[in-house]
C-alpha cells in the first residue's frame, strides 16, 4: 500500500458529476406585487368592483324612477278626486254664487273616497239662495231667501248621491231688505184681521248702539220701535217690538211707549212678528241662533242626517 494523503472535500463536484439527489431545488424569488401579473389581477378586481357598483346604481335609479312615478300618479289622482268632489258639491247646491270655494281640508281624499265618505268639508261663498220649502205655492210669501257672506261646514259627507251629511252647520246674513220683506209678508198673511184690510208698511234696519229698529207710519206720524230678535222653541225667527217712540208728525212728542205700542196694534202692526217659521226651512235644517249686524241678521243654522241637496 502506498501512503497517500486523503484529498480534502472542497464541496465542488467535478464536471459531469451527477447532482446530489437529496439536495433541495432552488426557490423562485417571490413576486414583489409590481409585476405584470399583479397589475393584471388588480385591474380585473377594479373592473369587477366597478361592475357591481354600476349594477347597484342602476337598480337604485330604477327604484327611484318607479317611486317617483308612483308618487306623481298619486298626486295626480288626488288632484282629480278633489276637483271631482268640488264639482259634485257645486252641482248639489245650484243656489250658490259663482265665487263659491270648496275646501275638503289638507288630509288625503283618496282613502276617504275609497271608504265612501269625506270626513269634513268647508264651503264659502258670497251668497246662497236658500229655499223656504214650507212656503212653496203660498201666494204672497217669499219662497226663498238669500244668505250672504255664507259659510258651510259639513262632517261625514257621503261621496255617492244623494250626498247625505252626518252634521251640517250653515251661517249667513239676511240683509235688512230681506228682513223687511219677510216682516211685510207676515203682515200680509194677516190682512183679513187688519183694520179695514189695510196692510201697514214696516221697515226693519240697524239702530243705534247695535240695536235693531222697526219703523212705520201711523196717522201721518212715524213710529219707531226697538226690535229684539230671538229663536223660538220651534225654530222660528221672531221679531219682538218694544220701546215705541213717535217721530215727526201730528202725534210727535205726545205718545208714551205704552200709547205707541197700542197705536201699533190699532194700525195692524203686532208687537210680535214671525219672519221665518221653522217649518219653512229645508227638511233637517233648524235655526239655532241669530244676531244683528250692520249688514243684516246673521243666522246660524244646524242639521243632522240630512241631504246636502236640501239646501237647493
Amino acid at each position: 500500500m502506498s501512503d497517500r494523503e486523503p484529498v480534502a472535500d472542497t464541496g465542488l463536484s467535478s464536471p459531469g458529476a451527477a447532482p446530489d439527489q437529496g439536495a433541495e431545488a432552488p426557490q423562485a424569488p417571490a413576486s414583489s406585487g409590481t409585476g405584470p401579473q399583479a397589475l393584471k389581477d388588480a385591474a380585473q378586481a377594479r373592473r369587477r368592483g366597478g361592475s357591481r357598483w354600476r349594477r347597484w346604481a342602476t337598480a337604485l335609479l330604477v327604484v327611484a324612477v318607479l317611486v317617483g312615478g308612483a308618487l306623481a300618479g298619486l298626486a295626480k289622482a288626488e288632484s282629480v278626486v278633489r276637483a271631482r268632489l268640488e264639482q259634485e258639491v257645486l252641482r248639489a247646491l245650484p243656489g250658490l254664487s259663482a265665487d263659491a270655494v270648496v275646501d275638503p281640508g289638507e288630509d288625503y281624499l283618496l282613502p276617504q273616497v275609497w271608504h265612501g265618505q269625506v270626513e269634513a268639508l268647508s264651503l264659502w261663498a258670497s251668497s246662497l239662495r236658500l229655499p223656504l220649502a214650507g212656503r212653496q205655492g203660498q201666494e204672497g210669501l217669499p219662497e226663498e231667501v238669500t244668505l250672504q257672506a255664507l259659510s258651510v261646514h259639513a262632517q261625514g259627507l257621503d261621496v255617492r248621491s244623494p250626498h247625505n251629511v252626518a252634521s251640517l252647520r250653515v251661517e249667513g246674513t239676511l240683509s235688512w231688505d230681506e228682513v223687511t220683506v219677510l216682516a211685510g209678508a207676515y203682515l200680509e198673511s194677516r190682512r183679513d184681521s187688519l183694520p179695514g184690510g189695510v196692510v201697514p208698511q214696516i221697515q226693519v234696519g240697524p239702530g243705534e248702539m247695535d240695536r235693531t229698529r222697526a219703523t212705520t207710519s201711523v196717522l201721518g206720524t212715524e213710529l219707531s220701535a226697538e226690535v229684539e230678535t230671538t229663536v223660538s222653541g220651534t225654530g222660528d225667527l221672531v221679531l219682538t217690538l218694544s220701546q215705541v217712540s213717535a217721530g215727526e208728525g201730528p202725534l210727535a212728542g205726545s205718545l208714551s211707549a205704552e200709547d205707541g205700542a197700542d197705536l201699533l196694534e190699532l194700525a195692524g202692526v203686532p208687537t210680535t212678528v214671525t219672519a221665518i217659521r221653522g217649518q219653512d226651512l229645508p227638511a233637517g235644517l233648524r235655526l239655532v241662533g241669530v244676531a244683528p249686524s250692520e249688514a243684516g241678521m246673521v243666522l246660524d243654522l244646524a242639521g243632522q242626517d240630512l241631504d246636502l241637496g236640501a239646501l237647493r
